[in-house]
């Protein structure tokens, strides 16, 4: 009986362990391809066509840097890129402020997300535009 519950635990253990490999494995700068997935906007705002995404991981934070998007957190789970920004920042747009988030995952080497703004004007509602966002990670 104790050497099953010693099992179990070091299953457990290794499962943790290599959770937390996964998450570390996301380090590093992509390069992503955006492709408009849809709009709440009259005019969609802003055209995305390619950025460089940056991941840090460190003691299971998760940061996501877009040049021009304000930095983005998360929890880092797995291969599972989970992330948003904590408070409404001035866009690219003027006039338009903005949240934004980003979710998906690292499969087969290729990152699979979506990227979605929350645009507001003087803190009300304005409208939403989102993404679909591939990535490979960059050659160091």
């Amino acid at each position: 009986m104790k050497l099953a519950v010693a099992f179990a635990v070091a299953l457990a253990a290794i499962g943790g362990l290599s959770a937390v490999a996964a998450a570390d494995d996301l380090n590093g700068n992509y390069d992503l391809k955006l492709v408009d997935n849809g709009s709440s906007c009259s005019t969609p705002p802003v055209t995305m066509r390619s950025a460089t995404l940056r991941i840090e991981v460190k003691q299971g934070t998760l940061r996501a840097n877009i040049p021009t998007i304000p930095q983005m957190t998360g929890v880092a789970k797995g291969d599972a890129v989970d992330a948003k920004t904590t408070k409404v920042a001035p866009s690219t747009v003027q006039g338009l402020d903005a949240t934004y988030a980003l979710a998906g995952k690292l499969q087969d080497g290729m990152l699979a997300l979506s990227l979605e703004a929350d645009y507001s004007v003087k803190g009300k509602p304005y409208c939403t535009q989102s993404w679909k966002v591939t990535g490979v990670r960059q050659k160091p």
